[in-house]
């Protein structure tokens, strides 16, 4: 095993490609994972109501290229505290831009989050001129986990590259969310 993973890793995409397995890239305009899929990692605040732990900006702690399954590092987190207080608030993320020439056709939003009980965060995109429709994800409570949205369409270069991110507490007064990680992956063809 060791042995083809060297060799696909000095032989380049193309042949990994052939095989069907990923390659990893860097960081910018996408990390690309095969031929026809990316991730988006946070790269602005569009708007912030969610607590920053230790980054200069809320984006900043919820960006460091972990995919799931992997676990992120949680000693960094874009965070709500709703202690005796309302149960609602909204982070608004901009995203690094999709890969050239590229035709969207699925944006699968991923977030490492957790929860206290009776508190809810969802997901919802911003592409297209329009906020597609929130989507609950369903943490279990005190349990940090990968949660996902999906969302389904045909879009172009430009407006995956214009797209947002809304982070939500939708429910849950006196309690607290968290989210370690956000990543956008996204589908799309050349």
């Amino acid at each position: 095993m060791k042995k083809l993973l060297l060799l696909l890793c000095c032989a380049g995409a193309g042949y990994a490609a052939a095989l069907g397995v990923g390659m990893i890239g860097a960081k910018g305009n996408g990390t690309s994972v095969s031929p026809s899929h990316a991730y988006l990692d946070p790269n602005g605040d569009s708007s912030t109501a969610w607590d920053v732990e230790n980054g200069p900006a809320n984006y900043d702690d919820i960006n460091d290229e972990t995919r799931p399954p992997t676990a992120p590092d949680t000693t960094q987190y874009a965070n709500r505290v709703e202690l005796y207080t309302a149960a609602t608030g909204d982070d608004v993320y901009e995203m690094e831009a999709a890969p050239s020439g590229a035709t969207t056709t699925s944006i699968v939003v991923y977030a490492y989050g957790y929860v206290w009980p009776g508190a809810a965060i969802s997901v919802d995109l911003y592409i297209a001129g329009s906020w597609e429709g929130a989507v609950v994800l369903g943490y279990t409570d005190y349990v940090a986990a990968w949660k996902s949205a999906t969302f389904s369409g045909s879009w172009s270069e430009a407006q995956v590259n214009a797209m947002q991110v809304k982070l939500s507490k939708t429910a849950g007064a006196s309690t607290y969310t968290k989210v370690y990680e956000l990543t956008a992956h996204i589908t799309y063809t050349d």
